[in-house]
């Protein structure tokens, strides 16, 4: 499917962005990064900051193009955006699903529910998306880089 599709299905709604609006999702994204490198954090609190980074990625690409979750399955639309807002992959969706069904433990106060190693994964595909989806807004929209 595509973002299109998904607007007259009901799970996207159209949007009209300002440079400020895109700048300001890639700026929590770069803050919320930021925050997850903190060690003295919980393994728990650090991984859900990575994801919410790729979050604000994903959702900053998609109102690049145009569009904004509409639904409560915001999360799942905002990954899959990425295929369509920068080109990534079924298996790289695949391990992001994944991250994001662990991460959903983390509010219900359920304390372990993330390993180092998930945490170094979460961190590293945060760190990944973010350096591209900055490549991606640069190539398809410079006009929202500028001030």
């Amino acid at each position: 499917m595509s973002l299109k599709a998904w607007l007259e299905d009901g799970h996207l709604k159209k949007a009209e962005p300002t440079g400020a609006d895109v700048r300001e999702r890639f700026e929590v994204a770069i803050r919320d990064l930021k925050d997850a490198g903190i060690a003295e954090l919980s393994v728990d609190t650090r991984f859900r900051l990575a994801y919410e980074a790729v979050l604000a990625v994903a959702q900053a690409l998609m109102l690049a193009d145009g569009f904004r979750p509409a639904s409560l399955d915001n999360h799942y639309y905002s990954i899959e955006s990425l295929e369509h807002t920068m080109g990534e992959d079924r298996k790289s969706l695949t391990l992001l699903h994944a991250m994001s069904k662990k991460g959903s433990l983390l509010p219900y106060g359920q304390v372990g529910a993330v390993s180092p190693e998930e945490l170094a994964t979460m961190l590293r595909e945060a760190q990944r998306i973010l350096k591209l989806g900055v490549a991606m807004l640069g190539a398809k929209h410079p006009e929202y880089l500028e001030e």
